[in-house]
């Protein structure tokens, strides 16, 4: 069976995305993809933008709520990984 490219959820759209020679699940544009997100965070929340053509901004939340979204989005996008994980 084939993984799936992006997933959408509560706060972001998620996908795949080779990152310094590692995949990672990480937030996405829907309209422009992973290369033009951002993130900024402050003392309180964490803020992703991203900054192709118009900049825009995808979502806030806190540190807590996005690794919370990021694990359910390894699950889905990543489930071997996502399993693997939790047995180690």
């Amino acid at each position: 069976m084939g993984k799936k490219r992006t997933c959408s959820l509560r706060l972001f759209t998620w996908t795949c995305a080779e990152l310094q020679g590692q995949t990672e699940v990480v937030p996405t544009c829907r309209t422009h993809g992973v290369a033009g997100v951002r993130s900024v965070d402050s003392a309180k929340e964490l803020m992703f933008i991203c900054v192709k053509a118009k900049p825009h901004v995808l979502n806030r939340c806190t540190l807590a709520q996005f690794e919370t979204e990021r694990e359910k989005a390894t699950a889905k996008l990543q489930p071997d990984w996502a399993e693997a994980v939790v047995a180690g």
